[in-house]
């Protein structure tokens, strides 16, 4: 999987790579329970290049990222990339990559054209600490301190809910991230 796109319950959105590296956009309109391949969609696609981490495939153009990619959101022109040293870059349609103040990142999720909501880890965080940030003014805010597993940590939005897993952990937050309800 090199890209995942939670849109609703019932609608999931996933670039994948063939055993030959071949991309393609496969949906799911029923949660998961049946795919469906959309080929024909790559091309507005934003995703990691199989072959090279340090490239991010933006609606058909290859964009040389600043580092090592672990996870890459678009969102209205901007693409912003989540670096395996823990540190965020942004990007907006043909400027520089420019660096966000954050450090420690596990994963992220857009929450809008400028802003996104982090799983970080904070040594004042007994788990993990859920940061907003806006990417264009690098301020910050820590919505809370999560007691979960930071090991292969996702995060995801849709509408008002704010998702977290990682491994066995599975959590719900209806708050944007200030409370948290166990779901797993």
């Amino acid at each position: 999987m090199l890209a995942l796109d939670y849109v609703s319950d019932s609608q999931i959105n996933v670039v994948a790579a063939a055993a030959d590296c071949t991309q393609t956009v496969v949906s799911s309109f029923t949660g998961g329970e049946f795919w469906q391949a959309y080929p024909e969609q790559i091309g507005s696609a934003t995703y990691i290049q199989p072959t090279d981490q340090n490239t991010v495939r933006v609606e058909g153009t290859n964009i040389t990222a600043p580092c090592t990619v672990r996870e890459v959101q678009s969102v209205t022109q901007t693409v912003v990339v989540l670096c395996s040293d823990g540190s965020v870059q942004v990007r907006s349609s043909a400027g520089a990559w420019a660096p966000v103040d954050v450090t420690r990142a596990l994963a992220m999720a857009s929450t809008g054209p400028s802003s996104l909501i982090l799983a970080v880890s904070e040594p004042t965080c007994s788990g993990v600490l859920i940061r907003s940030i806006d990417v264009s003014s690098s301020a910050s805010t820590d919505l809370s301190c999560l007691a979960a597993d930071q090991a292969n940590a996702t995060i995801d939005l849709v509408s008002s809910s704010v998702f977290y897993w990682s491994g066995a952990d599975f959590f719900t937050s209806k708050t944007g991230g200030a409370s948290w309800s166990s779901a797993g």
